[in-house]
């Protein structure tokens, strides 16, 4: 979180930040998830739930669906 956060180059930093909120909107899988972070989700909604509080610690209370405008 620090790496991003700390990054200077916007384009990398919004790509990031659109592909964050895809996740959100449901377009990632938690077996997805789980090969990429070696973390395990017993259902789908935990994953969400887990999205939306890295998302809170990210971008506060932006809305993610602003993000794929």
């Amino acid at each position: 979180m620090d790496d991003m956060t700390a990054l200077r180059i916007d384009s990398i930093k919004e790509s990031f930040r659109r592909g964050f909120a895809k996740s959100l909107g449901g377009q990632i899988t938690p077996r997805d998830y789980e090969k990429a972070t070696d973390w395990e989700f017993e259902s789908p909604e935990e994953l969400h739930d887990h999205l939306k509080a890295l998302w809170a610690k990210f971008y506060g209370d932006a809305d993610p669906a602003e993000s794929l405008n």
